[in-house]
């Protein structure tokens, strides 16, 4: 599964594309497993590499396999043409998310509702610059109002006002960036012995699913908290286990087919367990990227220092595996002073970039409805909501 992209990275100009195609001639469906499977076929060339096509598709086989694809809640949607169902013109895939959320002047009640996550649009080269994405997306957007989802988000690659012009509004993230210079190991060593942490290994899943079902309490717990007399609804997708296990098992599985090699490293907790980070190796931009990152000590001298040695801990990781940079979404203001200090402690081996994402992976909201967007705000609009 991929972000957003009807954006082909080949020249097309040798491509045979379609007549004019009339609306009567499309069908709007859920896809059949078979002709899921076939969507993999045309859009492998842009979305394979650094995998090969066979090695793709066996992952995206994998990855239907998972909690956060079981039991109806991944669902393949398309358009073909009205006489073989086996032309696949434009598809796209939706996944379903818990998305909690609170309202203002309710009590501090916090809602746990469906929201879709969308992935993967892609339109058959032979059939592009005739606006069948927008078709797709249109009669996409009809029947996730039907099914009664407070919202969906999309993560789009390319030109965010498209997706604007469409309902899906892009919110602000802000990001940064630890860039490892050189190219020998970067080893920054423990600054506060008592606050050291421990590596956590994804194949412990009784451990990481505990983890994140404390994750998920937790977020639940502080979003009671906060206060919405400014009359704005908060939002936030959860965290579960679930949701991160399908970002792993990608992983894994595109490192042994890469490498050879098996992940174990997936993240690090501190000593005491109040804080922990969890991670992604992105090939294909050469990252450490940090899909989860959660901060719960009180203080905020002891939220700064968790904060250090956990950025601490995915250097090492970064630089072990021969990454150029560490990328974590939305830093709270702990992991923001916390990539400072290194960068003031270690700028001959790093360089801090603080920037908002306004290219790849950016996030869009549409409201069911589409209804306006303007008093939404989204907690914690970090990378594991990914999809």
């Amino acid at each position: 599964m991929q972000a957003i992209s009807m954006v082909d990275r080949h020249d097309h100009d040798q491509l045979e594309l379609v007549s004019s195609i009339d609306s009567a001639d499309l069908v709007f469906t859920q896809a059949s497993p078979s002709q899921h499977k076939r969507t993999w076929d045309f859009n492998c060339t842009s979305w394979a590499p650094p995998l090969s096509a066979t090695d793709y598709k066996a992952r995206e086989t994998l990855l239907l396999t998972q909690d956060l694809t079981a039991n109806g809640r991944f669902r393949g949607w398309l358009l073909h043409r009205a006489n073989d169902p086996a032309d696949i013109v434009s598809s796209c895939e939706l996944f379903h998310k818990t998305l909690y959320i609170r309202r203002p002047g309710d009590s501090g009640t916090v809602e746990e509702c469906l929201a879709f996550g969308i992935a993967s649009v892609f339109t058959n080269m032979r059939y592009r610059r005739q606006g069948m994405a927008e078709i797709l997306l249109r009669r996409l957007q009809e029947r996730m109002d039907s099914e009664g989802a407070e919202l969906s988000v999309l993560y789009s690659d390319i030109d965010s006002e498209y997706y604007s012009r469409l309902g899906w509004v892009a919110f602000p993230t802000p990001q940064v960036t630890i860039h490892l210079l050189g190219k020998g190991p970067v080893r920054l060593g423990i600054s506060d012995p008592e606050r050291c942490v421990r590596f956590m290994n994804m194949k412990d899943e009784s451990y990481m699913r505990a983890i994140c079902a404390r994750d998920e309490e937790q977020l639940k717990a502080r979003l009671e908290t906060i206060d919405t007399s400014d009359g704005k609804t908060h939002i936030a997708f959860a965290p579960s286990y679930a949701q991160i296990a399908w970002h792993l098992v990608s992983e894994a599985f595109v490192e042994r087919a890469l490498h050879g090699r098996d992940i174990e490293r997936c993240g690090a907790i501190t000593a005491d367990g109040r804080s922990w980070v969890v991670w992604q190796r992105d090939w294909l931009e050469k990252k450490l990227k940090i899909h989860r990152i959660v901060i719960t000590s009180e203080s905020e001298e002891q939220r700064v220092a968790d904060a250090i040695e956990l950025l601490r801990a995915a250097v090492e990781e970064a630089s072990t595996w021969g990454l150029q940079s560490v990328l974590a979404w939305s830093p709270d203001g702990a992991t923001v002073r916390a990539a400072e200090g290194l960068g003031k402690a270690y700028g001959d081996v790093l360089s801090i970039v603080f920037s908002e994402r306004i290219k790849g992976s950016v996030p869009c909201l549409r409201l069911n409805g589409g209804k306006d967007t303007s008093n939404i705000l989204w907690e914690d609009n970090q990378n594991y909501g990914w999809c």
